[in-house]
């Protein structure tokens, strides 16, 4: 947190700052501060921007305890719990000069405690650890420019010492090393064991090149472990070291060897696996070719059987079809009998459409029209199912619409419904308790009374839209059906209007409302068949059905109907 003003600045992680825990901190003198974090190493801020330095620029350790700038030659001290570095960066921040303080140094107590480091006027650094206080005279900070001399002491294998004479192989006098290592796959874990020539505080890095990126993290130990070395390639070990004044080993060293692969990995037996597979290819090919044309003789003869025998039962299974067909189309022509007359329609209303579009031959949805004296009786009516069996359920309501209404002199709305209720779970024998039959029917019905010039409407499940001086009316439906598991007694409401000249009233199935399609594949809603009905006010009605089916068949978009469909409009 910085306090610039009356302003308080937060740095995190955005800024490069990726530890949370500080232990100190300090400044130079061009400005650059200075953190030491708990687990990442040292943070420098020049400002903007966080810069880190950790074990892998060579600090001891990334736990910073304590930090100490020594204007003397504008360095750092930095305490860890690894002993003491001293580090120089350059103008571009790069590190120009590093050396580490620990016992071998003559530092006792490596812990340093938290900013436990203090300089002096006279040049001493004072240093408090977990084992008291120890000073350090930096007058006397001489530094070692001798580059570290390797020397590769031993290689193991399994972790024990080995006599490679006993391998049969050639031993180096001046090294003590095999010439030439080749091991089998088997042994494939070893031990390199190195050692640097200085009394100074020395750090170790290597890699096996064939099988390591990179260089390993800079450390003391003076071994290196490899296993599960993969066989069937030589490597290449390679050592550098550097001392606690930054100076690098001249070369590094190297020392190459390779591990056979087995013997199923070498490139004979490949070969030989080639051919024996190629081999054993061929004749399975020869054997699986005889074997086929005896196979194609017998099918063919079985074909020729076999043809004979579909072509008798492709002609009756035609013949059937044709039957069924020719049943539905009849079926059809049933349905289609019972419907309403257009002429009846549009002579008692002239001002209507009846957009009807099955989704099969015959229909589940069915409308119903009856003239009674002044009562003009209609109806929307989506039976259970489509197709056949909805064909069979339309014919039965047809059926009892006419009955009721005919054997009634005036019967309302909700009364009519009332009584299909009744007959329908009759007619279906769904009264009865063993009965496990759902069918039923979903309907909207009217009745216009021309002479006291009102519209009775009752609904089961399927509302009533209408519109007066270009506003949308809606009256909700009762949450019930006809027939299927109701209770035998449903009551239906009866809702009555008085009607105004150019009322418009619309009832449908839900057939149109459920049909997918759009670029979304969505369906089209009831929402968005109110929103349409609203925009085609201001035609008449006729053309308002025209609409509605070209914009429904637009809406498909080659999308398969998935329901039947039925609308009803008209107007006073």
């Amino acid at each position: 947190v910085k306090f610039e003003g009356d302003k308080i600045i937060t740095y995190n992680e955005k800024n490069g700052l990726t530890d949370k825990t500080i232990w100190s901190i300090t400044q130079d003198e061009s400005g650059l501060m200075y953190f030491g974090s708990g687990e990442s190493g040292v943070f420098v801020f020049d400002g903007k921007q966080f810069t880190s330095y950790n074990t892998s620029n060579g600090l001891l350790s990334n736990y910073i305890s304590a930090l100490q700038y020594d204007p003397h030659d504008n360095s750092i001290w930095i305490g860890t719990d690894k002993g003491i570095n001293k580090i120089l960066l350059n103008k571009n921040k790069e590190v120009e000069h590093i050396r580490s303080y620990t016992e071998q140094e003559g530092l006792k107590g490596v812990d340093v405690s938290p900013n436990g480091i203090v300089l002096n006027d006279e040049g001493i650094v004072w240093i408090a650890s977990t084992n008291g206080v120890c000073s350090y005279d930096r007058r006397y900070d001489i530094p070692n420019l001798t580059p570290p001399r390797l020397h590769l002491m031993d290689i193991r294998m399994g972790y024990q010492i080995v006599d490679w004479n006993k391998f049969g192989h050639t031993v180096n006098r001046i090294t003590g090393l095999p010439d030439n290592l080749e091991l089998q796959h088997k042994n494939n874990n070893l031990t390199f064991d190195f050692q640097a020539f200085t009394a100074d505080n020395v750090k170790y890095t290597f890699m096996l090149e064939g099988q390591d990126e990179d260089w390993s993290p800079l450390s003391s130990n003076t071994e290196a472990n490899f296993t599960n070395i993969s066989p069937g390639k030589t490597y290449t070990f390679k050592l550098k070291a550097v001392n606690s004044n930054g100076i690098w080993s001249k070369n590094s060293v190297e020392y190459s060897f390779t591990i056979n692969p087995p013997w199923w990995q070498t490139w004979w037996f490949y070969t030989l696996a080639i051919i024996t597979l190629l081999v054993s290819v061929v004749g399975f090919v020869n054997f699986r070719t005889a074997n086929l044309a005896k196979e194609k003789r017998k099918l063919e003869e079985k074909v020729e059987e076999r043809t004979v025998e579909l072509k008798d039962a492709n002609s009756k299974l035609s013949v059937a079809f044709q039957d069924i067909k020719d049943s539905i189309n009849y079926a059809k022509k049933i349905q289609n009998a019972i419907l309403p007359l257009d002429e009846e329609v549009q002579s008692a209303l002239p001002k209507s459409f009846i957009l009807f579009k099955p989704r099969d031959v015959v229909s589940g949805d069915f409308y119903w029209f009856n003239k009674k004296s002044n009562l003009i009786y209609i109806a929307a009516v989506d039976c259970t199912g489509h197709g056949v069996p909805g064909a069979f359920m339309s014919m039965i309501g047809n059926s009892l619409l006419n009955e009721i209404v005919n054997k009634n002199e005036r019967i309302d709305a909700a009364n009519t419904l009332q009584q299909l209720h009744q007959e329908v779970r009759k007619s279906l024998k769904q009264d009865r308790d063993t009965n496990e039959s759902k069918d039923g029917m979903d309907l909207a019905l009217t009745v216009i009374d021309r002479t006291s010039n009102t519209l009775q409407y009752a609904g089961a499940k399927r509302s009533l839209l209408y519109f007066r001086d270009n506003v949308m009316e809606e009256i909700k439906a009762d949450k019930q059906s006809i027939g299927g598991v109701e209770i035998e007694n449903n009551q239906f409401t009866n809702h009555i209007i008085q009607l105004q000249k150019g009322d418009s009233f619309y009832m449908f199935t839900d057939g149109y409302v459920d049909q997918f399609g759009g670029e979304k594949g969505k369906k089209y809603s009831s929402k968005r068949l109110k929103e349409t009905l609203q925009s085609l006010q201001h035609l008449p009605i006729t053309e308002q059905g025209e609409n509605l089916d070209a914009i429904i068949d637009q809406w498909k978009l080659g999308i398969e109907q998935i329901d039947d469909i039925l609308v009803i409009g008209f107007q006073v």
